[in-house]
């Protein structure tokens, strides 16, 4: 009888045993797939830190350059601008010159009055 229920009890304590030993793999399991998911968790925010950093590089880039072009088409326009400016000063000034210049030959006396 003795033997029996020893027989039992060792059985019934191999049963607790494997069973304990099973719920720590579960529960080592559930651990290690947490600690997995934090890791790929991570790795996704990183990597969407990264493009979002990339992203907002290549706009600011993009920015950069169509405001340099739109500069310099200001520069351009006014460089013409400034053409036809000087060129309107020029013609008013030689215009200005020539008339003076006429109206100094008519007012000089001429050498036969002295």
């Amino acid at each position: 009888f003795q033997e029996a229920a020893r027989r039992r009890q060792a059985a019934e304590l191999e049963s607790l045993k494997s069973a304990n030993r099973e719920k720590g793999d579960a529960t080592a399991e559930k651990m290690a797939d947490k600690f997995r998911e934090a890791r790929e968790a991570e790795a996704l925010l990183c990597c969407a830190c990264l493009w979002h950093m990339d992203a907002r590089e290549e706009k600011a880039k993009r920015d950069r350059e169509r405001k340099e072009r739109d500069l310099e088409g200001k520069q351009q326009r006014n460089h013409e601008k400034g053409d036809n400016s000087g060129e309107r000063v020029a013609d008013t000034f030689q215009e200005i010159r020539d008339g003076s210049e006429k109206q100094c030959d008519t007012e000089k006396p001429s050498s036969t009055d002295t």
